[in-house]
């Protein structure tokens, strides 16, 4: 009786050590699924909060916009602009940066040297001293109030019609005069200093690869070299196990780029910020545009107008800043940026009494013998921006990106070109 006892406790013993074998693992199991199902929620939650925050920045950016159309506007009806007062647009005073803006009311009288950190250049200074500026202008407790949430959101906006229109192209026809002056502005481009290293011949490579971009958009199924030469098909230039061919319609977004033959990831990377698919005309507001962008248009003119001597972008880079600094203070006069510039390289203007060139320096943006005219490549158009927006909780973040065409006259009436979440 005492055996079979002791027996039964053993048998026991095995069951408790084998169910508690058994349960640990479920449990631990159900306990480890519970924490994921926590995290899971928490960074949804988060990533919604985020989502809202980079929307709000959105809205925020279209607000600013808005005033800066306003503020233009009222200062053209009196003749003056913001940049003619030396100012930059509201959008670029204007810190869209929360993490920035309460940094910028807890340190309020700092010194905006301090602030910038040491080593900082002058551009850093600066963005720092108009940030106080902005903030200082702002009531402090309603701005704290303002703030008191958390996260954060910033917000960065460019302007499209400041770039190279790499869809105009779509419009033109390929026999056509502007079809080889627009292709030959993107081949000033791709001939600055920046892209030097991506081309084992630059002279030949870019010519290839500008010529390829232009087939790829352009409307005709025929490869179109400079000087109107035709040759084969657009098609012989893709591989045929290849699932994509030439698109012969405008580009959607700037990636479709990277399958153009001869086109690299350095190449489209660099490229990247002077390109824009969101507008078609072939002018540029040269006023906001990127200094490669200016100075590109510059070694364009006297390369191609035969009117004045010709500038390489390698060997006369200070002749041609010094160019773009004397041409630039018309702004935001397009007439007056080509006057200055015709001044600049000692061209002549046409007399329009005799019909000849007079012996004075232009004080015209109209110059005798140039087959181009530099006015011609520029716009005083600003209404569609990129904005790009980014609302952080904790690690979590949201981007957003949208394109909003700014010309009708409220912003309920904008229509969105873009938009791109990730």
């Amino acid at each position: 009786m005492l055996r079979l006892l002791k027996n039964q406790r053993g048998v026991a013993f095995i069951l408790v050590i084998a169910t508690i074998a058994f349960i640990t693992p479920v449990v631990l199991d159900f306990f480890l699924d519970s924490q994921r199902r926590v995290q899971v929620t928490r960074n949804h939650q988060k990533r919604l909060q985020a989502y809202y925050l980079s929307k709000s920045a959105v809205n925020f950016s279209k607000l600013i916009l808005y005033y800066n159309k306003e503020v233009d506007s009222a200062l053209s009806k009196k003749g003056v602009s913001m940049g003619s007062l030396g100012y930059e647009p509201l959008y670029k005073m204007i810190p869209l940066d929360t993490e920035l803006l309460r940094a910028m009311v807890d340190l309020q009288g700092i010194d905006p040297a301090d602030l910038a950190g040491e080593g900082a250049d002058e551009e850093s200074q600066e963005m720092m001293e108009n940030a106080q500026n902005s903030v200082s202008q702002l009531k402090q407790d309603d701005l704290k109030n303002f703030l008191n949430f958390p996260g954060n959101f910033r917000s960065e906006i460019s302007e499209e019609q400041a770039k190279y229109a790499i869809n105009a192209v779509s419009k033109m026809t390929t026999a056509s005069e502007s079809f080889e002056i627009h292709k030959k502005v993107l081949l000033s481009i791709l001939k600055r200093k920046l892209f030097l290293n991506f081309f084992e011949n630059q002279d030949y490579d870019t010519v290839q690869l500008v010529n390829n971009i232009a087939d790829f958009i352009d409307n005709n199924g025929v490869i179109n070299d400079f000087d109107k030469v035709e040759r084969g098909a657009e098609s012989s230039q893709y591989p045929r196990e290849a699932d994509y061919k030439v698109k012969n319609a405008p580009l959607m977004t700037l990636s479709e780029l990277r399958l153009v033959p001869g086109m690299t990831d350095d190449i489209y990377e660099t490229l990247k910020p002077f390109v824009s698919v969101f507008h078609t005309t072939d002018k540029i507001n040269i006023c906001l545009a990127d200094p490669t962008v200016v100075d590109a248009l510059i070694v364009h003119y006297t390369n191609y107008s035969k009117c004045t001597s010709p500038l390489d972008a390698e060997d006369d880079g200070e002749e041609i800043a010094k160019l773009r600094e004397a041409s630039l203070m018309g702004c935001p006069d397009k007439t007056q940026v080509a006057m200055l510039l015709n001044q600049e390289l000692g061209l002549k203007e046409i007399d329009p009494n005799k019909g000849r060139t007079a012996e004075t320096k232009s004080t015209s943006s109209k110059v005798a013998d140039c087959e181009i005219q530099f006015e011609d490549f520029l716009s005083d158009k600003n209404d569609i921006f990129q904005v790009t927006t980014t609302g952080q909780v904790g690690e979590v973040a949201v981007k957003m990106t949208t394109v909003l065409d700014t010309s009708a006259k409220k912003p309920s009436q904008w229509k969105v070109l873009y938009f791109h979440l990730e």
